[in-house]
This record gives C-alpha cells, structure tokens and sequence, in this order.
C-alpha cells in the first residue's frame, strides 16, 4: 500500500507540491479498507503503527495525568484510581510505559522534572482556592482529558485493527487477470470491517477530534474517515501544534504552508464554519508560542525554497529542513 516517494518518481523534491485544499463533502472513505484484495505484506495492516503510538501516548498522558491529578486529590492513589475509570489498561502497564517514552514524547528528561513542575503546581492551586469542590471537580476533568480521548481512539483503533486481521485469516487465494497470486477478502469479512467502523464512539465532535490529533500526532481521519475531506489538512496542522505544546521537535511539510498562513491571517476563504472552528483553535494555540511575523516569515522562506517548517526541541527555534518524503506533516505519518 506504499506510496512511492518523488525521487522515485523522479521530481524535483525543491518544488513544493500544490496544497491540498480543503473540501466540501462529508463521504465515508475506509482508509482502512482500500478494497477487498489484500496488498502486499508491508501494507496488510496499516493500523497497526497507529495502535501502537496510541498506546504510548496514551501511557505518557497517564503518567503527566497521574502527576496533575495528585495535588487536586490528595494522594497518589486516589489519582491512580481516577485515571483507572478512563483509561481502557491496566495503570501499572501505564505507568511503565509513559516512564520509559516520557522524554520522547515530551520536553520532559524524566519523571522527577514532572514532580517538581507539579509541586510547584500544588502551590499555586492552593492559592487559588480548589477547596471549592466545583472548581475541583473542573480541574479534575481537565488534568483527565487527554487520556479519556487518547484512550477513546485507541480502543478504536485496537478494534479495527482486530476486526481487520479476522479478516484477512479467512482470505480466499486467487488469481489476478495477469496470473498473479493475490487473496481476497469474502463479501462477509468485508462488510463487519465496514460495520467496525461504526461502533465504539463512530462520530466525535471535531473538536474531540482536534484535540486526539494534537495530543497523540495522530491523523484521528483515519479511524474517522467520514472527516476526511473536510478536516484531514486542519488535523495536520493539529499534530504539528501538539509536538510544540510537548516541546520536542515539529515539523510541517511545505504542502501545509498555505493553510498555516490562512490560519494565522484569518483568511475567511478556505474555510466552511466548522474548519473555522478549528482554524480559530490553532491560531490561538499558534500565537501562544510564536511571534506571528516570525513564524509568517519563516513559513513564506520554508515554502519558496520547497522546504518544511521545523521548531526545535525545548528552545521551539524556527528553521527550513528539506522533508523526509512526502507525508503529511512531516512526522511519521499517523
């Protein structure tokens, strides 16, 4: 199911390719399931990658849930407890994991730096008065957010990918017009990999949505495909946003430099209500940690030269990279 990359294809990898721009249309495309003929052992079970970063962001939202939580609590095991009613594995599990991708997933070196930021923390919500059990409750809620919608994806996912794999056990050998071997999925298999799709939270609102793809460098169209042609560029963007609020290393490929700048300058065109939504979000969260001639200035060179965006771990530095291949955000496509 691979792509070839442009110096396959024998382009010029400085010409930057036309954006993809933002649709209209709302048509259920199963990225998932491209069609009944099983591909090739590289492209078999193109969830599996997704699954796997799921869960370890999931662990590593745990973790950082676990350390906010405590001060709002009153102890670890209460905040253990909390983090159990939304997260679908067991916390130990958890816990492990997040400790051992928390300095890849974040800025963070290691689980003392989470401490000491959240003792400090515990100060200041002191101050603010959270003895106030509404207002608790609301912080509560809010330390609790990335995991409860991670760990919605991933179990998502996880059912796909299962529903997916069932099917391709029963697959049916055959023969192509060509005379090549190829298998088929049966009419059955097919369809439940169709009906997966809509079970376990089949439409979140785009928001939720936004949030998955920020919090997990995941393009959630992938498990939502009815999103795609509306959403799919917005939720790139939405990645790229969320490996600079974790302060390690983003890059956006130069497809995306004209939907950062109608982002940041408010241009009204591209945009339906719903993407307005979403544009308004990013912008936001944009300006929050750049300057945004700074980043207009450095976006409009990345994208004369052909070049992607790219902010430096923990100092968020503005630089030009010439992109890995042709995906998406120029993370590892999700």
């Amino acid at each position: 199911m691979g792509v070839p990359n442009d110096e396959a294809l024998g382009l010029d990898m400085r010409i930057a390719p036309e954006p993809l721009r933002l649709g209209t249309g709302n048509s259920f495309v199963p990225l998932l399931v491209p069609d009944r003929t099983l591909k090739p052992a590289a492209g078999r079970y193109p969830s599996r990658a997704i699954v796997a970063r799921l869960r370890r962001s999931l662990a590593v939202h745990s973790l950082m849930a676990l350390h906010g939580l405590q001060p709002l609590l009153g102890t670890r095991q209460a905040a253990r407890d909390r983090i159990a009613t939304v997260a679908p594995s067991g916390i130990d599990h958890l816990m492990r994991e997040g400790r051992q991708y928390l300095s890849q997933e974040t800025a963070f070196e290691s689980e003392e730096e989470l401490r000491r930021l959240f003792g400090r923390k515990r100060e200041l919500l002191k101050d603010a008065g959270i003895d106030i059990p509404w207002r608790r409750e609301e912080l509560v809620e809010a330390e609790l957010a990335a995991v409860r919608l991670v760990s919605i994806a991933s179990v998502r996912a996880q059912t796909i990918l299962s529903a997916f794999e069932a099917a391709q056990r029963t697959a049916r050998p055959g023969r192509t017009a060509n005379g090549d071997e190829e298998a088929v999925i049966d009419e059955t298999a097919w369809q439940a990999i169709r009906e997966t799709f809509g079970r376990y939270h089949p439409e979140l609102g785009i928001g939720s949505l936004w949030e998955i793809a920020a919090y997990a460098d995941i393009n959630p169209c992938t498990l939502w495909p009815q999103h795609t042609a509306r959403f799919a560029t917005l939720f790139e963007l939405a990645r790229f946003i969320g490996r600079v609020d974790r302060g390690i290393e983003a890059s956006l490929a130069c497809v995306h430099l004209d939907l950062l700048e109608a982002v940041l300058t408010e241009m009204p065109d591209p945009f339906d209500e719903d993407q307005a939504q979403l544009a308004m979000v990013s912008r936001v969260k944009l300006r929050q940690h750049f300057r945004q001639e700074a980043l207009l200035a450095v976006a409009g060179e990345a994208r004369r030269e052909g070049a992607s965006l790219r902010i430096a771990r923990g100092t968020r530095a503005l630089s030009l990279a010439q992109p890995p291949g042709p995906h998406g955000s120029g993370n590892p496509p999700a």
